[in-house]
């Protein structure tokens, strides 16, 4: 995580000119009849806003954990002073240590991958036992199919090619049979459809597993190796150092 105290430092001093020009609302409404008055407003804004643009990007300094805590009270003044004066106390926290809300939401971002590898597998599986199914109903429509469209001349008292003889209607059922055993074999060929998705679950999460498992190594290697820098004899460890937090005190005075 990139941090820089200092641009902080310049958000409260655009708020700290923001509370100054609300407070002064009163005088500046009695002065808004004047036209050069607006124009000259108008044109330090612009100022200021071309500066702000200008201004190259400080360079960020980079800290694990960034934890930032606003502490606003109010102090009874004398009657001479104003009563609404405030203190606000500006206060960062830095870790030392990894931020454990970052490792909570990798382990996060970790299960639901997992999840979605598993959903696809479960969902691959359905759809190959429905192309099972789908290859043996069109198998079995395939025979009564054979068995229906030979010839029933051996049967009929009279052979005839007549669309009523049993021939015929024996053809026609034949036909219908053929058709299903079609469309049932279309629907098996979803199977190679899907096996992408089982490909793309299972691709996936083993780069993630694996970008895991180096990261905690590597996490792992980085601890261990500034152990054995710090806590050498040449090098013992200094206890006003060895705090787990600092603060920094930005103290600001609104009128």
């Amino acid at each position: 995580m990139f941090f820089d105290p200092l641009n902080l430092f310049h958000l409260f001093v655009c708020a700290n000119g923001l509370c100054e020009s609300s407070r002064k609302k009163g005088a500046d409404d009695r002065n808004d009849g004047d036209p050069s008055r607006r124009q000259s407003r108008v044109l330090i804004v612009k100022s200021k806003i071309a500066n702000e643009i200008q201004r190259k990007p400080r360079k960020a300094i980079s800290y694990t954990e960034v934890a930032i805590s606003f502490f606003f009270f109010k102090k009874k003044k004398k009657k001479k002073r104003n009563p609404s004066r405030t203190r606000d106390f500006f206060c960062v926290c830095l870790f030392e240590k990894d931020s454990p809300f970052w490792w909570k939401q990798m382990i996060d971002c970790e299960r639901r991958i997992k999840r979605l590898a598993k959903r696809l597998n479960h969902m691959c599986d359905l759809t190959l036992d429905f192309c099972g199914v789908c290859n043996q109903f069109s198998d079995h429509c395939a025979n009564i199919y054979n068995a229906v469209k030979k010839s029933w001349e051996d049967v009929e008292n009279e052979y005839a090619m007549d669309i009523l003889s049993l021939n015929a209607q024996m053809n026609e059922l034949g036909e219908q049979f053929a058709h299903m055993s079609a469309a049932s074999r279309q629907l098996a060929v979803t199977a190679v459809l899907v096996k992408p998705f089982r490909e793309f679950s299972q691709h996936h999460l083993a780069e993630v597993n694996a970008s895991s498992k180096a990261l905690k190594s590597l996490n792992s290697q980085h601890e261990l190796t500034l152990k054995q820098l710090l806590l050498t004899p040449q090098h013992p460890p200094d206890p006003a150092t060895t705090k787990k937090t600092f603060y920094v005190m930005f103290y600001f005075y609104f009128y």
